[in-house]
């Protein structure tokens, strides 16, 4: 299956272009984090979970105006536009990383952690342990970003998950779009 996902290329991007626009968007989105606020577990998951959905949407979307104005724009405003929504993905999911590892880690350096794949776990698992009775520990500056209650616990892993797969598999359905109306051609241009 992964061989599948990585031979997909974009409408008008490559997959190269594309992850350039993502890592674009990511490096700016560390970059201009100052806020000091921070993002427990359960809610980065689910709110990365609603930034990938709309990146896939807004990938559909963009991609449908794109094939309407080949031949009447010139390609590389085309290439800008379709390289919108990686973009959009990079920035907002550095920018949960670099919250969420504020909280995790204690500081800002480990929201690379975000592009590396599997390690990028360790965002959804590590929590510091800050026990006020340690006198050697500094004790962790937490301001939390303030989330809805269904976006914590069981109902936020499950909300997550489910918004995850939705999200990847309306994905994949939507890339081969294309070649499933031309189904019906195929079989008839194979029967005569």
């Amino acid at each position: 299956m992964l061989s599948y996902i990585f031979s997909i290329k974009g409408f008008i991007l490559s997959l190269d272009g594309l992850l350039l626009s993502f890592l674009f968007g990511a490096v700016l989105a560390y970059f201009t984090n100052i806020s000091l606020k921070t993002l427990y577990r359960i809610p980065y998951m689910f709110i990365l979970a609603f930034a990938f959905l709309g990146y896939v949407l807004l990938t559909y979307a963009i991609n449908l105006l794109v094939f309407r104005l080949i031949g009447t724009l010139p390609l590389a405003f085309l290439v800008l536009l379709a390289a919108i929504p990686p973009f959009l993905f990079g920035y907002i999911a550095m920018y949960l990383s670099v919250s969420r590892a504020r909280d995790g880690f204690g500081k800002k350096g480990a929201a690379w952690l975000l592009v590396i794949p599997l390690l990028n776990l360790g965002l959804f698992i590590v929590t510091l342990d800050d026990d006020p009775e340690d006198r050697d520990e500094k004790p962790i500056n937490r301001n939390p970003i303030e989330t809805p209650a269904f976006m914590n616990g069981a109902t936020g892993i499950i909300a997550a998950t489910i918004i995850f797969v939705l999200s990847f598999t309306g994905g994949m359905m939507l890339v081969t779009y294309p070649s499933i109306i031309q189904i019906p051609e195929l079989l008839f241009m194979g029967t005569r």
